[in-house]
């Protein structure tokens, strides 16, 4: 691993003091800033308060090398392991037997993202473990000195999955060094009651900060700098949460705390965020030729959606908030020509009507400005993904997570099957990636349907493949964590919270973001034994990327002939490589998109002039299932040609919000 930078093993930050100094802690993604930081510096900037916002996730990825950094970045949620390294940083008297959690781990990197590496890696994996939490702790204690060198008044960080333990560490070595510097934690894991958690357990975060800072950011962090440590609650905002109301508010029952929660309401007079600082600390970084920077924006806030079961990104709260159609623009123009990116993440939960009605159609009006990603819902028209292909979008996250509709109606999705293949196809029609993975595990689900799935599934290895089959996650704010007694589950916190705090179960409680059901014998968050219809998706995952990606691309596509059209068809499913349809057959494939079942498709023939009888109509459909075009499911029946070859899509190196190289466990 790479040394740090700076004199005598030290961390050398630039001589620039500021009052306040906001930190963004391993192990957030590095090819791209800090959003919510991004907010609040330029809230600060605006208000006249001297900031700045230290990128320690980029200074650790120097420090441990960043292949090793990345190594930790994909970890799976449920190991937790970036948590895990700075938690003897954070927790030096706590020292339980961790081997057997090491040992786990190594094997499931290994299992999971490097099964053709060498046999000894998952001891060369268990020693860089061990390494980098041995280094996170010299880090913490640099950076924290190289921190108050700045003479800072107030000291925040901001905590997102993984960021929670290497920020407390790092908040608690800044009391240790300063006492008179005042503390200051916020982000998602500071939410409702993780945040009363925060400020209730540990005695050297003054104030966590629960909600949505931008509008008040000036007002605390001048109320702090005025007041110091002995701020009380009510001389602060909305969302702060001082250690003191944090023991009366846990004296309450649970479902009677009044935990504040601050709200941004509008998104018009937010500042636009500042990402100097992080694009100066990659200016600097050894590793700066290997990152290819993004831009994160936001449009929107909440969820206009909001329903499905298994989501809890919006915390406490998911209404929806949007910036209008003429801000965003704006926005876009200022930030691409400060920092000379087209490229750009919206972290948008969902776009709305405004972008679909304002933006999106003003970006298409001439060469697109700009490359985005962003998530949208699934059930768009054809005509909708011909609009994002105008604008400029090259890849999207439409949230397609089921294919079967017993498992869209658990989600509560909203959609249908075919939504989600009709995006598929509309989406490879036009070139654009589409990011997207299955969910499984469900209360209530029936792994049988994912046999049914399966079954069907090789139909459309033409369009883009599923990224990974997952089990579902329980996460605070979701249905299932929320009101678990309506789902039959008993709800406890991932095991591996004890490992990483020194603290009792009901504060673990508190303090969680992930969660599993604890009844004997219930496999939703297990690795364990794989049912049938998991096992059968997860194959169909494997076959579906060899033939998308692998040589001779699997494709099935239309090329116009006279009345009719040939087909060209190298799925691995296809009964021939090509094969020809008649004037009436092409007609009966085309009106079968969007899907339809019998009684449409033959208003729709007859309303395009294809004046057939319904027996022609019968035998049309019978050779179309022969040359295995159609998916039918549950009387409804949808083309699955193309309309024209498709273009190419674009590599990872494309990837608006950023890229970073992918991690290696063969070099260890």
């Amino acid at each position: 691993m790479s040394g740090a930078p700076g004199n005598g093993g030290g961390l050398a930050l630039d001589g620039r003091q500021a009052d306040v100094v906001l930190v963004c802690m391993p192990y957030s993604s590095i090819e791209c800033p800090s959003a919510g930081l991004g907010v609040l510096q330029g809230a600060l900037l605006r208000g006249g308060v001297t900031s700045q916002v230290v990128h320690a996730d980029l200074l650790f990825a120097e420090r441990i090398g960043i292949n090793a950094y990345r190594i930790l970045n994909i970890g799976h949620r449920y190991d937790m392991i970036g948590e895990w390294t700075f938690a003897g940083a954070a927790f030096p008297e706590f020292q339980p037997d961790n081997s057997h959690h090491l040992e786990h781990l190594a094997h499931y990197f290994r299992r999971h993202y490097g099964r053709s590496s060498p046999p000894d890696t998952e001891t060369s994996l268990m020693e860089l473990f061990a390494e980098i939490r041995q280094q996170a702790g010299q880090f913490v204690d640099q950076l924290a000195r190289a921190i108050l060198a700045k003479a800072p008044k107030v000291v925040g960080c901001s905590s997102t999955f993984e960021q929670h333990l290497a920020s407390l560490a790092l908040l608690r070595r800044i009391r240790e060094l300063d006492g008179g510097v005042v503390t200051l934690l916020g982000g998602a894991n500071c939410e409702g009651v993780m945040g009363l958690a925060t400020a209730r357990e540990f005695d050297w975060v003054d104030v966590a900060f629960s909600g949505e800072a931008d509008e008040v950011m000036v007002e605390l962090c001048g109320q702090l700098m005025r007041l110091g440590r002995g701020a009380r609650a009510e001389d602060l905002p909305t969302g702060a949460i001082t250690r003191q109301l944090a023991r009366e508010l846990s004296a309450l029952p649970p479902q009677a705390r009044p935990i504040p929660r601050a709200l941004t309401h509008d998104m018009d007079r937010m500042p636009d965020p500042d990402y100097t600082d992080y694009f100066n600390t990659l200016e600097q970084v050894s590793f700066r030729e290997q990152i290819i920077p993004g831009v994160l924006m936001e449009t929107s806030r909440g969820c206009w959606w909001g329903r499905c079961t298994f989501c809890g990104l919006n915390g406490c709260g998911s209404s929806y908030r949007a910036k209008s159609p003429r801000r965003v623009l704006d926005e876009l123009a200022r930030l691409s020509q400060k920092y000379g990116r087209d490229n750009f993440g919206l972290t948008d939960t969902v776009v709305g009507k405004g972008f679909w009605r304002g933006v999106l159609p003003e970006l298409a009006q001439g060469p697109p400005p700009y490359r985005l990603f962003f998530e949208t819902r699934s059930n768009l028209d054809r005509g909708q993904v011909a609009l994002l292909a105008r604008a400029g979008v090259r890849w999207v996250q439409p949230g397609i997570e089921g294919l079967h509709g017993g498992m869209l109606r658990l989600m509560k999705k909203g959609v249908s099957v075919f939504d989600n293949i009709q995006m598929l196809k509309y989406c490879r029609e036009k070139g654009i990636y589409v990011v997207w993975h299955l969910l499984a595990g469900f209360p209530g689900e029936d792994d049988a349907w994912h046999l049914e799935t399966a079954a069907w599934l090789p139909l459309v290895y033409h369009l883009q493949p599923v990224g990974g089959v997952k089990r579902i996650r329980f996460d605070r704010f979701c249905g299932y964590q929320e009101r678990p007694q309506e789902h039959g589950l008993t709800i406890e916190p991932f095991a591996v919270y004890r490992n990483l705090y020194p603290l009792p179960q009901e504060a673990l409680t508190d303090l969680a973001y992930y969660f599993r059901d604890a009844r004997p014998g219930q496999a939703h968050h297990a690795e364990g034994q794989v049912p049938p219809g998991i096992g059968a998706l997860r194959q169909c995952q494997e076959q579906w990327a060899a033939a998308f990606f692998g040589r001779g691309q699997a494709s099935l596509y239309l090329v116009p002939e006279g009345q009719g059209a040939l087909v060209h068809d190298s799925r691995p499913c296809a009964p021939a490589p090509q094969g020809r349809l008649d004037g009436l057959e092409l007609a009966v494939l085309q009106a079968c998109d969007p899907a339809v079942d019998l009684p449409g498709l033959l208003e729709r023939l007859g309303a395009r002039g294809a004046r057939a009888a319904s027996p022609e109509v019968m035998d049309a459909l019978e050779r179309l299932r022969q040359m295995k075009l159609l998916l039918e499911i549950e009387g409804r029946m949808l083309g699955l040609a193309l309309e024209e070859p498709p273009p190419a899509l674009e590599t990872r190196e494309r990837f608006p919000p950023g890229c970073a190289p992918i991690p290696r466990l063969d070099i260890l």
